[in-house]
């Protein structure tokens, strides 16, 4: 099992921007004044917005329905089952732990059938190239001591089990098995994912009625490559770079999720736009253009809808406030008392601004897009 695409990025990472204005013509009669702002990180057909860090994530999910025929156990189709299972597991960095359970009652064969198993999630299985989407910020190899700084999302959890299968009147036996668990964001909606050892001797494929991720210091940046501050005939051309650090509790079978988090924009044209603030917002998974992925796990193509593995975008709405120290007469933030930001010369004055924003990710959400309005206020 190797797929080297994701579904939708299990982050909800909402890139929310703010500018933080200035125009060196404004008076100081401006002071107070709402000054209007527009920009934006990218186009949706060319997205400047990146993942930087997954963040830490904890997986909850539990089920659900078996999907018959492809539930397999050693070679035989079951034709009727129920079953319990399942999984919490937490990750941090390149490091993932968690448990796995699952427990099968139905018929194979025209004989009464019974699967249970449960297993810890060992991480020198599941963080692997093979397993994994792996993240290095700065490109580097996530090799040594610069492994600190990678951050993973997991294609699925792995670990060693004894699964004790019975079938028929048959004794129980034991199979020592290497058992892989899908991780449910990759198909959203609480749609299938796969139970099953590396030998096959296992294979269940089955819904989820509840599954969670929470999400804890997803990190993003972005280019802000166009943006209009003030109003005509003083309009000013905007650029700079975002940085996103978000929480995000997404549910699942809903496809839904709710954000918040802090935003920074750094290296900004003009420098009295850095700055530094916070947001919140809500994020919905989208089905429009979603892709199976399913062949990814060795299974073939499924009419739309029932495969195991889906391919989506993800896409947020939300609203911020961000602010700086504004600026002063002894050129702190890029001011030099010539009026920059709105200060006019005053000795210092202060920088709000109040916007929205709407962030559209690429199918799969490893990429995004964002454009924002919102007003900015300087006051002394």
């Amino acid at each position: 099992m190797n797929p080297r695409q994701v579904g939708r990025s299990a982050l909800a990472a909402i890139a929310v921007l703010a500018l933080l204005g200035t125009n060196a013509a404004l008076a100081d009669s401006s002071l107070g004044t709402p000054i209007p702002f527009t920009f934006a990180v990218g186009t949706q057909a060319a997205p400047t917005g990146s993942v930087l860090d997954f963040g830490d994530q904890t997986y909850n999910a539990s089920g659900g329905v078996v999907i018959l025929p492809l539930t397999e156990i050693e070679g035989q189709p079951v034709t009727a089952a129920t079953i319990h299972f399942s999984l919490s597991a937490e990750v941090k960095g390149l490091k993932v732990v968690g448990v796995v359970r699952f427990d099968l009652e139905g018929t194979s064969g025209g004989q009464p059938v019974s699967v249970t198993g449960q297993y810890g999630v060992n991480n020198a299985e599941t963080s692997t190239q093979a397993n994994a989407i792996i993240i290095s910020p700065t490109g580097a190899p996530c090799t040594g001591k610069a492994a600190k700084a990678c951050s993973e999302l997991p294609l699925s959890f792995i670990g060693n089990a004894n699964v004790q299968v019975k079938v028929g009147s048959a004794a129980s036996k034991t199979l020592k098995e290497t058992v892989l668990t899908e991780n449910p964001y990759l198909n959203p909606f609480g749609k299938p994912i796969v139970i099953a050892s590396t030998d096959s001797a296992i294979v269940i494929v089955a819904t989820y009625r509840s599954g969670t991720i929470l999400w804890n210091g997803s990190q993003v940046t972005g280019a802000i490559t166009s943006g209009a501050f003030g109003a005509a005939p003083s309009v000013e051309n905007i650029a700079g770079t975002l940085g996103l650090n978000s929480t995000e509790h997404e549910h699942l079978v809903a496809g839904t999720a709710t954000d918040s988090g802090t935003a920074a924009l750094t290296g900004m044209s003009p420098s009295i736009m850095d700055a530094a603030g916070n947001f919140t917002g809500n994020s919905v998974i989208p089905t429009a253009g979603e892709l199976d992925c399913s062949p990814l796990f060795g299974f073939p193509s499924f009419p739309p809808g029932q495969g195991i593995c889906t391919e989506t975008g993800f896409n947020s709405v939300g609203q911020y406030t961000m602010s700086n120290q504004g600026c002063s007469s002894q050129g702190s933030n890029g001011c030099d008392g010539q009026g920059d930001g709105g200060c006019n010369g005053q000795v210092h004055c202060s920088v709000t601004i109040t916007g929205q924003y709407v962030t559209t990710w690429t199918i799969p959400a490893l990429s995004f897009s964002t454009v924002s309005a919102g007003i900015l206020t300087t006051q002394r």
